[in-house]
């Protein structure tokens, strides 16, 4: 792996793939938010320019999409046909019992 080098995209701009190319660096300390100034140099990249950083932290901001949902039960908003299910994947026990504990 060599990490990101080039991001294309029809639908961003270069702010976006600037930011995407900042953040998928191969070497940690190479990537955007690692660099000298840390996680606000991603906060105040011209990507996010106007983002609502203390709505997002007091958790106010209104969401760009609420679906409509009538009860715990409805799954409307998901594809529940099995055709697109994943695959099933059977557990085979490592032998270790790592997992003993688990649904008790």
């Amino acid at each position: 792996f060599q990490g990101i080098t080039s991001v294309h995209s029809a639908h961003q701009g270069s702010d976006w793939m600037d930011l995407v190319s900042g953040l998928c660096q191969y070497l940690p300390e190479q990537r955007l938010p690692m660099l000298p100034g840390g996680v606000d140099r991603v906060k105040s990249h011209n990507w996010y320019e106007g983002f609502d950083w203390a709505g997002h932290r007091a958790q106010k901001m209104t969401p760009p999409h609420l679906p409509r949902v009538e009860n715990r039960e409805d799954l409307r908003n998901f594809d529940t046909s099995w055709i697109n299910r994943p695959e099933e994947i059977s557990y085979v026990s490592d032998g270790t019992g790592w997992d003993k504990n688990f649904g008790e």
